[in-house]
């Protein structure tokens, strides 16, 4: 037992790359690097292509999963569902922000319990499947919550576990051929005898916490520095309400300079727009009477001031 163990072990550590390379899943790994990068350098900055992204993957992820266990359709035909429901998926997720940041907690905490289990599995061997199932789902449902109150520090956190997580599933499948995949596999599902990994798959396990921490430590010291999804809707808002109430001060001025007399003529326009604004309405011609016996009554005093000086 023990020597078919170690040629396990020695076959699998002869070399790096062994087996045949298949170019479907190469080009598929390949998008994972770049998108690892992405998210782990730019994933808070590009806050609605993580959202989308995110929603995508775990979408198309979960039915591409529950369409091969039923093992009733061909691969080809199980990955174009899965990619319509990621689809439809990563739309609902980038439109309704709040579901996108409990999504990415969620994912958060699933990826630290598995990191989690891996580790343990050193230890200790869980021996109910539903074990690692509750663990996953409360430690996911935990964050998740957490997102919602502080939601740029647990998107970062989420960012960059994600995007360790993608470039960390490339690398190991141009080195290893997913052999750690399937040993994460084998953990998760409790099984007694795990594939055996090399000593540079635990250096690749190493490294995904590590760039996990570079990534949240460039999102906040560079990239989202200044940067918060919530101000481009707190600015729209503002900048609304500040439009329109540049133009009521706008439509109020205009009306009061309206009003305004500016010159002698426009006295009685604008005492009969007063008036009429009050309701009592006054005939113009009843004005032009009265301004005209005014003046009468002007001239006949100034005749009688006249006739009296010269007697």
């Amino acid at each position: 037992m023990d020597n078919s163990s170690v040629v396990v072990s020695n076959v699998q550590c002869d070399g790096i790359g062994q087996g045949q390379l298949d170019i479907v899943i190469a080009v598929i790994c390949s998008v994972c690097l770049v998108l690892g990068l992405f998210y782990s350098l730019w994933g808070y900055r590009c806050f609605k292509a993580s959202l989308f992204f995110t929603g995508f993957m775990f979408g198309a992820i979960l039915v591409y999963l529950i369409c091969t266990v039923e093992k009733v359709l061909s691969t080809a035909i199980n990955a174009a569902i899965a990619s319509a429901a990621g689809l439809i998926c990563g739309l609902i997720v980038m439109l309704i922000a709040h579901v996108g940041l409990f999504l990415s907690g969620f994912v958060l905490g699933a990826l630290l319990s598995i990191a989690l289990f891996i580790v343990l599995q050193q230890f200790y061997q869980p021996s109910s499947f539903w074990f690692i199932v509750v663990i996953l789902f409360c430690v996911g449902v935990f964050l998740a919550v957490l997102s919602l109150k502080w939601q740029k520090a647990f998107f970062i956190m989420a960012t960059s576990w994600i995007g360790a997580t993608l470039i960390f599933t490339g690398i190991d499948y141009f080195v290893e051929r997913f052999l750690l995949i399937h040993y994460i596999f084998d953990i998760l599902r409790v099984n007694d005898r795990p594939r055996s990994i090399c000593w540079y798959s635990w250096l690749i396990i190493t490294w995904l916490p590590v760039i996990a921490v570079l990534g949240i430590v460039i999102q906040i010291k560079l990239t989202g520095r200044h940067f918060d999804h919530r101000d481009s809707w707190t600015k729209i808002v503002q900048l609304r309400k500040k439009r329109r109430k540049a133009n009521l001060e706008r439509i109020r001025r205009q009306q009061h300079e309206e009003l305004l007399p500016q010159d002698q003529p426009s006295r009685y326009r604008y005492l009969y727009q007063v008036r009429t604004r009050n309701g009592d309405v006054v005939s113009q011609e009843f004005m032009d009477s009265l301004q005209k016996k005014l003046a009468h009554s002007g001239d006949s005093t100034k005749t009688t001031l006249t006739h009296l000086s010269s007697s």
